[in-house]
C-alpha cells in the first residue's frame, strides 16, 4: 500500500521549478534580502550562511528553485539534517505571498523528508521551521501543512550613541580572548552544559566548530572566555556581521549564575564593537528564557523583532 501524501498544492499555471545551481546564489541572496525588508524594512540575510547550507546539502534533491512565468526568481526552499532534526527553509517573493508557494515548498521538503528518513536510524521524524511573526501569509501556510507552533524566539538589540560602561568583573575573574584548537573542546562542552534542556539536542562537535569556525566569519578576538581559579566559568562568542555585532552564545556556568557575569560579558562585548565602529549589537533568545530576557533588558537592549518556530511529524 502507497502511504505517501497526496499532493494538496501545486504550482500556479506559468510558473517551473529546478534545483538552484552554486551561480544562482547572488539571486537567491536577493529573494532572501527583499523578504527581510518586507518583514523588518532592512535586509538581514547573509550569502555565506545560505552557502554553507548549500556545500552539505544534495542541491538536486534537497533544495527548489522557482521562477515564475517572466523568468524571475518567485520562491526557494531547502530542507537540512543537522544531529538535532530536520529542518525546511522556505521564501516567496513578497508581491507572491498569496498564491500558494510556500505550502508547495513544504510539501517538498515533507516529501524528501520521509526519503531522508528511510535511509536514517534513530533520527525522530520531526521537521521545524520558521517564520517572522509579522509575515501572516507565512505562518498561514505553515498551518495549512500541519504545522504547529512550538517556540518563540526574540532579537534583543541594543543601538549605542556613546561609549557604553566599562564591566564589573567579580572578584578573582579574568578574561582572556579564545585560542584555536586549544579552548575548541572545553568551549563546546562548557556551551552545550550551559545551554542543556529538556528535549535539546545538542549539535556533535564537529557540526559545532564547522559552522562556528567558518573562516568567512570566525575571528578569535571576538570570542572572550572568563576564568576563575583555572575555571571556565563564563563565555561571550560574538561575530562581526557588517552593520552589526552578533552575540551568538552568552553562557554562565550554572554555579555562577547570578553574580553579575552575564551583564558583565554583555558590557565589554558592547564596549569591543562600540571601539570597532558597531553602534549597533544584536542577539536572540527563545521567548521562554525570562531570567535571560531581563538580562538583556537591565543592560539596555530591547525587543526587535520575533521569530515563531513551528514543528510537525512526519510518518
Amino acid at each position: 500500500m502507497d502511504l505517501t501524501p497526496q499532493a494538496a498544492f501545486a504550482l500556479p499555471d506559468g510558473y517551473s521549478v529546478r534545483p538552484p545551481r552554486m551561480e544562482d546564489a547572488q539571486v537567491v541572496l536577493a529573494l532572501l534580502n527583499a523578504c527581510d525588508v518586507a518583514e523588518y524594512g532592512e535586509p538581514d540575510s547573509d550569502l555565506e550562511d545560505f552557502i554553507f547550507d548549500w556545500e552539505s546539502a544534495d542541491l538536486v534533491r534537497d533544495a527548489w528553485l522557482v521562477d515564475a512565468p517572466d523568468g524571475s526568481l518567485a520562491g526557494y526552499g531547502l530542507v537540512s539534517h543537522w544531529s538535532g532534526g530536520f529542518q525546511a527553509d522556505f521564501y516567496a517573493r513578497p508581491a507572491l505571498q498569496e498564491i500558494g508557494l510556500q505550502g508547495w515548498l513544504l510539501e517538498q521538503c515533507e516529501r524528501r523528508l520521509r526519503e531522508m528518513l528511510a535511509s536514517l536510524v534513530d533520527v525522530p521524524p520531526q521537521v521545524s521551521a520558521f517564520a517572522a511573526h509579522v509575515n501572516q501569509a507565512d505562518r498561514d501556510a505553515l498551518n495549512k501543512a500541519g504545522y504547529a507552533p512550538k517556540k518563540y524566539h526574540f532579537r534583543m538589540q541594543i543601538d549605542m550613541t556613546e561609549r557604553p560602561p566599562e564591566p564589573e568583573w567579580p572578584d578573582g575573574c579574568y578574561l582572556r580572548a579564545f585560542h584555536p584548537g586549544e579552548d575548541d573542546e572545553e568551549l563546546y562542552r562548557f556551551i552545550q552544559t550551559a545551554f542543556d534542556a529538556p528535549g535539546r539536542t545538542p549539535p556533535l562537535f564537529e557540526e559545532w566548530r564547522d559552522f562556528m569556525m567558518r573562516p568567512d566569519h570566525f575571528v578569535p578576538d571576538l570570542w572572550f572566555l572568563l576564568y576563575s581559579q583555572g575555571n571556565l566559568v563564563g563565555t561571550a562568542v560574538c561575530y562581526d556581521y557588517g552593520p552589526y555585532g552578533w552575540v551568538r552564545h552568552l553562557a554562565v556556568a550554572d554555579d555562577r549564575r547570578r553574580q553579575g557575569i552575564g551583564s558583565a560579558l554583555l558590557r565589554h562585548v558592547f564596549g569591543e564593537f562600540y571601539l570597532r565602529g558597531k553602534m549597533r549589537v544584536a542577539l536572540g533568545v527563545e521567548a521562554s528564557n525570562e531570567n535571560a530576557y531581563r538580562l538583556y533588558e537591565r543592560v539596555g537592549m530591547r525587543r526587535v523583532r520575533q521569530f515563531d518556530e513551528y514543528h510537525k511529524q512526519i510518518g
